[in-house]
């Protein structure tokens, strides 16, 4: 029954009314990527992708904000244990995210841009270690409710992962010149930049919440 209660609050985390953010982001993060697509003018994607570098890191501010829905369950175990899956679920996905983009990065990567799977690699190999890391921590003892949508950050910090690794894929980069500074490329390499900014915010949230319960651990 519990079970069946996690699996339901899982999938009800995925309303656009439960994760706002997380649809607007995941929005943000997609239009980026066809925006290095679509034939536009230099000047026009200038136009498009700077409202949407702002209005992104804006949704990241709120998305601090928000507080879960737990509280509307009223049975007190099955709440506790629906919490405590929402934790687990976050940690699962931030580590199954972290690998699936590796296996992405190296399989859309030619050789010639061995340094551009280097970067690819460091980024999802520190959000594996990160999550690997917080898993451990768990393993002692359970963590305590947050005030936060814990799941919902933990999608987004994976979809700004996906989104700043396919567009470090994209960029043309010849490892005797460097970069070449195409219409295209360029595109990419701004929006690889400002995803993984993003993305470093919350790889900041998480390397911080490991910070304080590993003080607590230590206590």
């Amino acid at each position: 029954m519990i079970t069946t209660s996690l699996f339901v609050s899982a999938l009800d985390l995925l309303r656009p009314s439960k994760s706002p953010h997380l649809i607007s982001i995941t929005v943000g993060t997609i239009s980026l990527v066809f925006l290095g697509l679509k034939p536009v003018s230099q000047s026009e994607f200038w136009y498009i992708a700077i409202p949407i570098y702002i209005t992104m890191f804006i949704l990241v501010y709120f998305s601090f904000k928000d507080v879960p829905d737990a509280d509307e369950i009223k049975d007190e175990e099955s709440r506790k244990s629906i919490v405590e899956g929402y934790f687990r679920l976050s940690r699962t996905l931030g580590i199954a995210t972290s690998i699936g983009g590796m296996v992405f990065a190296a399989v859309m990567i030619s050789k010639s841009k061995s340094d551009l799977f280097f970067v690819s690699y460091c980024i999802a190999t520190s959000q594996l270690l990160v999550f690997l890391a917080y898993s451990a921590i768990r393993l002692f003892k359970e963590e305590e409710e947050s005030r936060l949508k814990i799941v919902e950050i933990s999608l987004i910090t994976n979809v700004l992962l996906i989104g700043t690794i396919y567009c470090i894929t994209q960029i043309d980069i010849d490892s005797e010149t460097g970069i070449k500074f195409k219409e295209e490329s360029l595109r990419y390499t701004c929006s690889s930049i400002a995803l993984f900014c993003l993305w470093l915010v919350y790889e900041g949230f998480w390397l911080a919440r490991i910070a304080s319960l590993f003080k607590v651990e230590i206590r």
